[in-house]
């Protein structure tokens, strides 16, 4: 199990966790921590979208990894 988590997100943070995932072939949990802003400006949106996007690919191809969300 691996236990991630960001205060601001950025859209390097999928990349980190596409990484993490190519080096940790026995992961089996993966649980993603997050805040997300009340008040969210269309860029704050644009980048979750895209953030959301990227974990849902990697979802995909990483099946035997059961990912769970848990925002702030």
């Amino acid at each position: 199990m691996l236990e991630l988590g960001w205060t601001v997100i950025t859209d390097l943070f999928s990349h980190w966790v596409a990484g993490l995932l190519e080096r940790c072939p026995h992961l089996r949990k993966l649980i993603i921590n997050g805040v997300v802003p009340e008040a969210k400006s269309h860029e704050e949106c644009q980048v979750l979208s895209s953030f959301t996007t990227a974990i849902v690919s990697l979802t995909r191809k990483y099946l035997h990894v059961d990912v769970q969300f848990e925002y702030e």
